[in-house]
């Protein structure tokens, strides 16, 4: 089985999977980018069978505090892996499975704090910022610019996002810290 959505493992690190369903898992790199509190921000490409360093390359983004961690990781429906930075940055980056070097594509003119980011099969992008209250926000991965949605009506901390086929999105909420992490359906729509 191949992922194509990413997982938040821990305050901004994300993972995600390469996008190929033909390939296997053993051939496929896996990019993880890591957050500043765990190092430099970096976007790590490794081989998914030995779990080897293929590539460190670090993230290009800065916002006024020096270099800004990616929050977020999805592949476009055209196969590019796109990432957003939080906080002093906010903006859209398309990051290279080859090399991981993370070029600008544009600010999302909203403030988006550490979330996720999914993408639909039509091409709609979604992304999900921590915050009071959570939010929802679209995305253009052409120009970075982000449209505000709905407010998450419960108190959530999204840390990952995946699209369902049947257009609801999940996020991964890690606000208790006590217990295992929550999967919520979220309609993007409400």
């Amino acid at each position: 089985m191949v992922w194509r959505s990413c997982v938040v493992a821990w305050a901004g690190a994300c993972v995600c999977l390469g996008a190929n369903p033909a390939a296997s898992l053993a051939g496929d790199p896996v990019l993880v980018a890591t957050d500043a509190t765990f190092g430099s921000p970096m976007v790590y490409h490794l081989d998914p069978a030995s779990a080897q360093v293929l590539l460190a390359e670090p993230l290009t983004g800065t916002g006024t505090l020096g270099p800004t961690p990616l929050s977020a990781l999805s592949f476009g429906s055209d196969g590019r892996l796109l990432g957003f930075t939080p906080n002093t940055d906010n903006t859209l980056y398309s990051i290279s499975r080859e090399t991981g070097v993370a070029t600008r594509v544009g600010r999302l003119q909203l403030t988006a704090r550490e979330g996720g980011l999914a993408t639909f099969a039509d091409g709609t992008v979604y992304g999900a910022s921590t915050g009071s209250p959570a939010r929802l926000f679209s995305v253009n991965p052409s120009t970075g610019r982000a449209t505000a949605g709905a407010a998450i009506d419960i108190a959530t901390d999204i840390s990952g996002l995946g699209a369902r086929a049947d257009g609801l999105l999940v996020g991964l909420d890690l606000r208790n810290v006590e217990s295992p992490p929550a999967l919520r359906l979220i309609d993007p729509e409400t």
